[in-house]
């Protein structure tokens, strides 16, 4: 068996389920949530099904995070079990934190949603196209309207130096040599590109004179505690990174990016948690930590035109940052991302806002994975968790039991 790591803790888990159970009257479970003893067999029984080595989730309920553990493996070699501090490769989760950052640059007046992304650029620009690149702005950018190519990337193996990013988004050689150019016309469709994502981290350079992963830490990270989070290297989360595998135990090699907007954010659940219960708390005036103001955040949350979309969720659209589902039978809005970087890391995002005059109501869970197989295990999880909070009709649950 794969996920032995935890054995040691199995006594120090039953004794934190007790705790739980006295907190509860007898037989009674809190409705509408799932209950960390659920979900402690379940993973376990997915991860063996799947082959995947190490999981961690977070759970937020009632606008709180209310849950963090790690399954599995974080290391193998070095025999270290994955916990709640233990740090994943976010993948394109990167994309909605992202968001966040040129949000910021917005509410201070250094960006504009609406206006033409050129005239912030100095460093590079995009290349001539048959369409007009004053069409591409950075809501476009972020709602994956802008026209633009490149779709991800496979990052750099460790002996391998990053490109520059002017490099990188003229020929991208961790995306077969695709630069980043206007292939259709901006703001007719919703075409993915994590190229948009490149350009924006350009633009935040651009106008703020730092570099992005700074910026990132001091205007998102650092006010929502984020301790175990960064965009790109950081020696504090040395000792703390998990390691990704394919299902035959093979370990991947470990690798980094020039396009950090885009796909280079490390974190754990929890800190992706706490960074998505600080959108919904702005998004609801309720202030918080982000300091956003309620209607920038609103837009994260609010379809944008032209983003219909399958990617995850048949039916979906798109905000800035976030992918929309509109669940039927008026059960309200999921605000979604996933996240992979090949082969070996999956993850999601999943956000069910919500308030009332009595408080938050919003609900959430978070899943990282470092196994080949993750996206279909983060799938299953993701099936089980609407299910608890009693979200029906989910087509891509429809006879899939985890």
């Amino acid at each position: 068996m794969l996920h032995h790591a935890h054995c040691s803790r199995l006594l120090l888990l039953g004794l934190c389920w007790l705790w739980l159970f006295c907190l509860a009257a007898p037989g009674m479970a809190r409705e509408g949530f799932l209950e960390p003893e659920e979900l402690e067999i379940t993973m376990f029984r997915l991860m063996d099904k799947w082959q995947v080595h190490g999981v961690a989730v977070a759970l937020i309920d009632s606008g709180e995070v209310v849950w963090e553990e790690g399954y599995g493996w974080a290391d193998m070699d070095a025999w270290l079990p994955a916990l709640p501090d233990t740090v994943f490769q976010a993948a394109s989760i990167s994309k909605a934190v992202s968001a966040a950052v040129a949000l910021r640059l917005v509410q201070d007046g250094l960006l504009d949603l609406d206006e033409p992304v050129s005239g912030y650029l100095t460093r590079w620009q995009l290349p001539e196209s048959e369409f007009d690149p004053d069409g591409v702005t950075l809501r476009r950018i972020l709602s994956h309207t802008a026209g633009l190519s490149v779709p991800g990337y496979m990052g750099f193996l460790p002996d391998h130096p990053a490109q520059t990013l002017e490099d990188s988004l003229t020929s991208a050689t961790d995306a077969d040599d695709r630069g980043v150019a206007v292939i259709l016309p901006p703001g007719e469709q919703w075409v993915y590109s994590g190229g948009g994502y490149t350009l924006m981290q350009l633009m935040v350079e651009e106008v703020t004179g730092r570099a992005f992963a700074q910026v990132a830490s001091d205007l998102v990270l650092n006010p929502l505690k984020m301790k175990r989070s960064s965009f790109g290297d950081d020696s504090r989360l040395h000792g703390h990174q998990a390691r990704s595998y394919t299902a035959d135990n093979r370990d991947v090699p470990q690798r980094h990016f020039t396009a950090l907007a885009a796909a280079g954010l490390w974190a754990t659940a929890g800190d992706l948690a706490r960074f998505a219960v600080a959108l919904a708390e702005n998004a609801a005036g309720e202030g918080g930590q982000l300091e956003l103001r309620p209607e920038l955040v609103q837009e994260i949350f609010s379809p944008q035109p032209g983003t219909e979309s399958d990617l995850f969720f048949a039916g979906s659209r798109w905000g800035l940052g976030l992918g929309l589902l509109d669940l039927p039978d008026g059960q309200g809005l999921l605000a979604f991302h996933p996240g992979t970087n090949p082969p070996a890391w999956h993850s999601l995002l999943a956000i069910l806002p919500g308030s009332t005059s009595e408080g938050s109501q919003t609900r959430g869970f978070i899943i990282l994975t470092n196994g080949e197989h993750g996206g279909e295990l983060v799938h299953d999880a993701m099936c089980l968790w609407m299910e608890a909070v009693g979200v029906q009709g989910i087509t891509e649950c429809v006879g899939r039991r985890p």
